[in-house]
């Protein structure tokens, strides 16, 4: 969920555009500078000099998560590692276009949408593919594969749910002003969808053969996915945390 990317490609160059070395990384990095937004700071600084539109970038972005979830999807290791290093790839990149296109007044409605429903399908396929490898390729049972689904059908739930409120139909003001600041809840569901998500994914990669009461780490995450992400989804408007997000 990347509520802050605001990013398009455009035909002319505006009036005005500031100059790439007059990016600041300051409000790239927001009120919680993450590992992956220190890191996207710093390949900004380098494709901002670039002719890539931040729509290009968008798109480049979602091929190489899309390259991350067929790795995940083989049900095994050193697949697995191989895709959450792609998935790494992908988060920083995908913290990359909106802050060029602001800086290069190239934002618009089409290009914050791009980026949200690509953001969006690819964490909808990440438990699904992972259930898929150990269903098809390491002969876990049906059920695993089943678990998948209900995580991919929870986190797609949780993206709408948050993705497609009012207040993100007014763009206007988002696409040229840099990330507001949060708090409370949202500041902790944005930490965990726009931060550093990624590296957990590379630590359950990285010890997913291991076996705990009988399972791999990576069957485990499924059966948590498989089963918080409904969980999730239901009380978000149950107990009112989409109104407390905003």
């Amino acid at each position: 969920m990347t509520d802050q990317h605001s990013d398009t490609q455009v035909s002319s160059r505006p009036a005005g555009r500031p100059p790439p070395s007059a990016w600041n990384p300051s409000p790239h990095l927001g009120d919680y500078p993450t590992i992956n937004r220190f890191l996207s700071a710093q390949v900004v600084r380098f494709l901002i000099r670039t002719p890539l539109t931040p729509n290009i970038i968008t798109l480049i972005a979602f091929v190489v998560g899309a390259a991350g979830i067929w790795f995940f999807a083989q049900g095994k290791n050193p697949a697995w590692l191989i895709g959450s290093i792609f998935f790494q790839l992908q988060y920083i990149l995908d913290n990359c276009d909106g802050e060029i296109a602001r800086a290069k007044k190239l934002t618009s409605k089409l290009g914050y949408w791009l980026d949200q429903l690509l953001d969006m399908a690819l964490h909808i396929l990440l438990f699904p593919a992972l259930a898929f490898g150990l269903w098809h390729f390491s002969d876990r049972p049906s059920h695993v594969l089943w678990l998948g689904i209900a995580a991919g059908i929870g986190v797609a739930v949780i993206f709408c749910l948050f993705t497609f409120r009012p207040q993100n139909q007014k763009l206007s003001e988002r696409q040229s002003a840099p990330p507001a600041k949060s708090r409370g809840f949202k500041r902790a569901l944005e930490r965990f969808t726009e931060g550093d998500f990624s590296f957990l994914i590379i630590l359950v990669a990285a010890l997913g053969g291991m076996q705990v009461g009988g399972i791999t780490i990576i069957e485990s995450f499924v059966w948590a996915a498989g089963i918080g992400a409904p969980l999730f989804a239901i009380a978000v408007p149950m107990f009112g945390l989409r109104e407390a997000a905003t």
